[in-house]
């Protein structure tokens, strides 16, 4: 069986298809039902794993350009979840981080 995954991704990949179509749609659900897209979740999740991450290693790590993930995160500011601050070291550099409530939602998803 392993050397047929081996010879064959395509296969496999065909096979996983439906379930992660799935399971993006309930994950879709969960994260529409606490008023987050996907994709402020995704960027919550990010943030808090990558304390102080710039708007620039965002938007790269995301495959987007910085002004359309400058719009992402002012919703979440705006939402409370997320917080910019200023790096002590270079105060020209504005990190994100998020905030408790941030936390909090992130959490529940």
């Amino acid at each position: 069986m392993i050397n047929d995954v081996i010879a064959d991704p395509l296969a496999v990949a065909n096979r996983l298809r439906p379930a992660l179509l799935r399971l993006a749609r309930e994950l879709r659900h969960e994260t529409e039902s606490l008023g987050l897209t996907s994709r402020q979740a995704t960027l919550l999740w990010l943030i808090r794993s990558h304390p102080g991450l710039s708007l620039r290693e965002l938007a790269a790590e995301e495959r987007i350009s910085p002004p359309a993930i400058s719009g992402h995160v002012d919703r979440l500011v705006k939402a409370g979840l997320v917080e910019r601050t200023r790096d002590e070291g270079d105060r020209r550099r504005v990190g994100l981080d998020l905030t408790e409530e941030g936390a909090r939602v992130l959490k529940r998803v």
